[in-house]
């Protein structure tokens, strides 16, 4: 199906409803459709609109092409995108309600504003976000389950809302550890973060958790800056008798509380200091 249209497509409350394999679409306005089956995109453009897709099976694209608009919603039964082929947007702001594994590769900055697991659900699926530019978590986040990535490659990524999940998380700022631009590559905790597993949070410059949030595992949380990481003094990382790694390669290290049971605490400031952000200095910061 090819669709070139001088105005919307559907509305919110009456969707063009479609079986067809593959979609090509223009449109000037916002777009609202409804696929029975799987659906493979051939380049969908909505410029500064919304778009909306409800699809019955698997969502995914054509290598070279990307879904451009300024807001992207998909609810899909089924996977989106594939580790070797992921869904490519240039969007403003993402929200993705899916019920197998979802790969999506933004190639600007871009917004997370839902990000459900849906029905179906099941300890084989895998979440992942990357990012051109920054990367900021505005929705919160519960019962994702298996993998769960949010990434970065020249951006920085900000957690504004909780994530509570039951999955391996990697949170990463500037994975291809480019940084020559001058786009910071630091990771913001504004939220509390908790998951029965490992928690891995990668900044290629600077790593803060802000004051009064948590972060949790039952397994590792694994902390490490290029540049400094700081504990705001009322912030914390606990475990469940698990690990706990804090290091920075060239910057310094602001420890506040840190209880890992019965567990184990390792933490090194390669090129740096490691100082007390405690504002009660009597209180030990490891327990």
């Amino acid at each position: 199906l090819s669709v070139n249209v001088s105005g919307d497509v559907g509305t919110s409350s009456n969707a063009l409803n479609t079986q067809v394999d593959q979609l090509t679409l223009t449109a000037t306005g916002d777009v609202w459709m409804s696929e029975v089956d799987a659906l493979v995109l051939n380049g969908v453009t909505a410029s500064n609109k919304q778009v909306s897709l409800v699809v019955g099976g698997a969502l995914s694209d054509t290598a070279s092409t990307q879904v451009q608009s300024s807001g992207l919603s998909v609810n899909v039964s089924g996977d989106v995108g594939t580790s070797s082929n992921a869904l490519n947007t240039q969007v403003a702001t993402l929200a993705l309600t899916v019920s197998g594994d979802a790969f999506v590769q933004e190639l600007d900055a871009v917004s997370i504003v839902g990000l459900i697991s849906g029905s179906g659900a099941s300890a084989s699926k895998t979440i992942s976000v990357t990012a051109g530019n920054n990367l900021s978590l505005d929705a919160q986040v519960s019962g994702l389950v298996q993998s769960s990535e949010l990434i970065t490659q020249d951006g920085s990524l900000s957690i504004n809302q909780a994530m509570t999940t039951s999955n391996q998380m990697l949170l990463s700022a500037g994975r291809d550890g480019v940084n020559d631009t001058g786009v910071s590559a630091d990771v913001m905790v504004n939220a509390n973060v908790s998951s029965t597993k490992d928690v891995m949070i990668l900044a290629n410059d600077q790593l803060n958790l802000a004051a009064n949030k948590t972060l949790y595992s039952d397994t590792l949380v694994s902390l490490l800056a290029r540049k400094d990481l700081s504990m705001a003094a009322t912030s914390q990382i606990t475990t469940g008798s698990g690990v706990v790694e804090l290091k920075t390669m060239i910057g310094n290290l602001a420890l506040s509380k840190v209880n890992a049971g019965m567990g184990e605490v390792q933490v090194q400031a390669l090129a740096g200091e490691v100082t007390n952000a405690l504002t009660d200095k009597t209180q030990a910061n490891i327990v």
